[in-house]
């Protein structure tokens, strides 16, 4: 495996011989192609791909490997005020977890 912080981990974690868990932060856009951030869509698919590959390659050993990809979800109602630059952005915002859990 690569120099990744993910594979510093697995490393430690056979060391130990105990089996573990491993989560990487991913993006919803590292599942989805979006045309005007190309470089952080590639990336994060990459984070999504190591995580499956490191998931199959390590299951055997009692490792884990999952990524949690976050998403913006619609608002309730605007976060700007009518008339700025950032209304139609704030028709979408990332969702705190307590959001979610509601």
């Amino acid at each position: 495996m690569c120099s990744t912080p993910t594979s510093y981990v697995i490393e430690q974690l056979l060391k130990q011989g105990r089996g573990g868990v491993v989560v990487n932060l991913a993006s919803m856009l590292g599942l989805v192609a979006v045309s005007n951030n190309i470089a952080y869509s590639a990336s994060k698919g990459g984070v999504v791909n190591m995580t499956r590959a490191a998931g199959t390659m390590y299951a055997k050993e009692g490792i884990r490997v999952n990524a949690v990809a976050n998403a913006p979800v619609p608002a309730q109602r605007p976060l700007e005020p009518e008339g700025t630059l950032f209304v139609c952005l704030s028709l979408w915002r990332f969702a705190l977890v307590r959001r979610c859990s509601e």
